[in-house]
């Protein structure tokens, strides 16, 4: 990973998989948030250099360094504040405990600081028996979700398993502990509450009401239909992989892991029994039991290709080899005391009418290179695997023949007995990217596929376009089929432009715009969406209007060119637009229009250009800043205020005549502001900044929004209520001035770029990356 520092790097500390900061020499704090794919700089404030960091949370932070350096921070490093540590001495490390710090360093220097919140503002570690209550299964109570998804974007996550319960009832789970829920067959998926953050790798249901969900060193468990899950970290410890797991009633059941470990509980996975094989490292991939006693395991051996087949009667508390194959097992399944099957990675089967015995070979024909990762059982007769990440199969005759069943060639069903059955996938209907993980096939043809795929490149920071900057997610996919897999629908994870604005002129009529000349036009409040032909692929930065009769209107464009509408469907540039002298590049950011169609915008470099009319013609303005400026506010034109990069803003008392800085004492990227009187407002940022000005951005003072996600937008409704937008589907709702802040749950990780009140109502919109469109109805 490219960090783009060229000082030594000393230490490194991770909150989550994506969450983490790097210290190091002269003073250097690197911050990311997308798993060290980026790196930010953050400002210490010193030049020594830094040789440890810790984070209790995403926002409380503690630092030591040479020269008796100590900082700390309590807004996820946004600013850092130096203490005083009562010593010169190089600092190399610290220990914390409930009573205090504990500092070591050059010439023995060993030196203890008691908790003193006013020095040391940093969250310790509980004491022992507070980590030991933690550790108590604890529900998770379900969220109240104010906003409305009107229109999925998607789901920046890993799919790694889904279980149906019925035609219409089921869950998927993946990466970040996502769990999403539909009611009625996929048409509609809604996120649950998890409560945690780890990998989820598998879940299972046992009946209509108890389920369980594995994954990196935790459990959750249901016993109300998935309404709410309880999580369970006690004896998981060491869990970080679960390769199987099976119940035989709401009670008793078993986990297949890593170092070939099975664990069993007798109380519905509140507590768990660790049980250990013997035969090391690799990880049980298969498990079954018919009954308390009696069950069957199947594991990778650590030397060369090939799996044990392991046998206990005793509930899984000694295990032995009873055969060794020579292709990995991918998973198991007896019918009874005597009969079983075993399916291997290159699609053969294992048979057993001895309890495992003795095994009979039957071989399937597959294609050279065919790999099966992952297989489920329906019977003692039918499965369906994955091969390859791209293939689901189905047998119905124990592996004799396996069917390919994600092509989309009508009634012509493929079998991997027919050598073409490679040249009929590549017909297939699936996005040529998308990495399958696993599936579920009900004995109607109903079924359903998840697993991921990586989007479009896109940057990092959505201001400032930089190719050395841009990232690419890893996009949850869903299919779904009701004819066993003849044809397939994309459920959930299709590419959408992201979307920058939207305006709403009452309750029913409404224009979204984004990215690539997306605009679309809704006149029943968003229950249908039509998309316009904007006659551009530039990003539209806004969309104005200033009544529906005439629907007169204006799309800023991304250079700085206006298209024009008098019927709100059709747009044109008007002829003779005037573009500014002189430039080779123009990159607008943000568009605010004062009286009727007075319009202002802003952009890189500081700049600011006005058109007095809607007209063709616009016009530079002199600011006082050469720094990106990505938002402004004319509400109250001719005074209006702009904001921008390391913490620019700028003001001015005659439409733009002349522009004046102001000090705002951070150095964080500014990405919004709005204001609700002449003298009141707000701006928000990067690192979940919000700034707040009582005397018309004079001064501006902090405000702890509580939360560490970049704010792209911010709304202020009254001078009580204000809400703000931003990175992963952040919504955050102040009905105090900003004093104190609400996170209001949104179930998606998409991040929000804009957020609009409906003119004359209290209904809110929110619209953001790859297409998602969010509703907060009218309260």
């Amino acid at each position: 990973q490219n960090s783009k520092s060229y000082n030594e790097l000393y230490a490194a500390y991770f909150i989550d998989r994506h969450t983490g900061w790097v210290v190091g020499q002269l003073g250097e704090i690197l911050h990311t948030l997308d798993g060290g794919k980026t790196w930010k700089f953050q400002r210490s404030g010193t030049q020594a250099n830094l040789n440890k960091v810790y984070f209790a949370d995403e926002n409380h932070g503690l630092v030591v360094g040479d020269e008796g350096v100590i900082l700390t921070t309590i807004n996820g490093g946004v600013t850092w504040e130096l203490q005083n540590s009562g010593t010169s001495n190089d600092l190399y490390s610290f220990s914390l405990s409930p009573e205090g710090i504990l500092a070591v360093g050059e010439n023995g220097v060993a030196m203890r600081y008691a908790v003193d919140t006013e020095k040391f503002i940093v969250e310790l570690p509980p004491a022992a028996e507070e980590v030991a209550a933690a550790l108590e299964a604890q529900p998770v109570e379900p969220v109240e979700y104010h906003w409305e998804i009107i229109r999925s974007g998607a789901l920046q996550t890993y799919f790694t398993d889904t279980y149906f319960l019925s035609a219409l009832r089921g869950w998927t789970v993946g990466h970040g502990g996502v769990i999403l829920n539909t009611t009625d067959g996929g048409k509609t998926w809604y996120p649950q509450r998890s409560g945690v953050t780890e990998d989820l790798q598998r879940i299972v249901f046992i009946d209509a009401q108890h389920g369980w969900i594995g994954g990196n060193s935790v459990l959750l468990r249901t016993e109300n239909g998935g309404e709410t899950w309880e999580v369970i970290r006690e004896g998981l410890e060491t869990i970080y992989y679960i390769g199987a797991m099976h119940f035989i009633n709401p009670k008793v059941g078993w986990l297949g892991a890593n170092n070939g470990q099975t664990l069993h509980t007798r109380d519905g996975g509140k507590t768990f029994r660790l049980q250990k094989t013997g035969l090391g490292y690799p990880p049980i991939d298969g498990l079954h039991f018919i009954n308390p006693k009696e069950g069957w395991a199947v594991t990778p051996r650590m030397m060369g290709s090939g799996s044990y087949l392991l046998h206990t009667v005793d509930g899984g508390d000694h295990w032995e080899v009873q055969a060794r194959t020579n292709q990995y097992g991918v998973g198991i399944h007896f019918m009874n005391e005597t009969a079983g099957w075993v399916v291997l990675a290159n699609g053969a089967s294992l048979l057993t009418t001895d309890g495992g015995t003795t095994w009979k070979q039957t071989l399937s024909k597959m294609s050279g290179g065919t790999r099966l990762h992952a297989v489920k059982f329906r019977n003692h007769t039918e499965a369906w695997g994955i091969a390859n990440d791209k293939t689901l199969l189905m047998t119905h005759n124990q592996g004799k023949h396996w069917e390919v069943i994600n092509d989309s060639l009508g009634n012509q069903r493929a079998t991997l007995d027919d050598e073409s059955w490679v040249h009929q996938m590549a017909k297939e209907q699936f996005l040529p990217a998308f990495n399958m993980t696993n599936a579920h096939i009900l004995e109607d043809g109903k079924g359903w596929i998840v697993g991921a795929m990586m989007s479009a490149p896109r940057t990092t920071d959505d201001f400032v376009i930089d190719a050395d900057e841009q990232v690419q997610d890893t996009i949850g996919q869903i299919y779904s089929t009701t004819d066993f897999g003849e044809n397939w629908h994309h459920q959930l994870g299709k590419q959408r432009n992201t979307l920058r604005d939207v305006l709403f002129l009452d309750e029913q009529h409404g224009w979204i715009a984004g990215d690539n000349g997306d605009l679309f036009l809704t006149e029943d409040g968003g229950q249908t969406w039509q998309h316009l032909e904007s006659g551009t692929t530039q990003r539209i930065v806004d969309v104005h209007f200033t009544s529906l009769e005439p629907k007169w209107g204006w799309l800023m464009l991304r250079d700085a060119t206006l298209l024009y509408t008098q019927d709100g469907s059709q747009w044109t540039a008007q002829n003779k637009q005037e573009r500014l002298p002189h430039e080779e590049f123009f990159a607008i950011n943000d568009v605010a229009f004062g009286n009727f169609s007075e319009g202002w915008a802003v952009g890189e470099r500081g700049d600011i250009i006005h058109n007095p009319d809607g007209g063709t013609t616009w016009a530079r303005q002199r600011t006082s800043t050469s720094k990106p400026l990505t938002s402004v506010d004319m509400k109250f034109a001719p005074l209006g205020w702009a904001v921008g990069t390391n913490g620019v803003t700028q003001r001015t008392v005659n439409g733009g005549e002349y522009w004046k800085f102001h000090e705002t004492h951070t150095g964080s990227d500014l990405k919004a502001v709005s204001f609700i009187t002449k003298r009141k407002g707000w701006a928000a940022g990067r690192g979940g900044i919000i700034l707040s000005t009582t005397d018309g951005g004079f001064t501006w003072t902090s405000q702890a929004s509580g939360v560490n996600q970049s704010l792209y937008d911010i709304l202020a409704l009254s001078e009580q209520e204000i809400y703000a937008v931003g990175a992963t589907g952040t919504i955050i709702h102040s009905t105090d001035g900003g004093e104190t802040w609400e996170q209001e749950h949104t179930g998606i990780n998409d991040n929000l770029y804009a957020v609009t009140r409906v003119k004359g109502s209290d209904t809110l919109w929110a619209v953001g990356q790859l297409g998602v469109v969010l509703r907060r109805p009218k309260r």
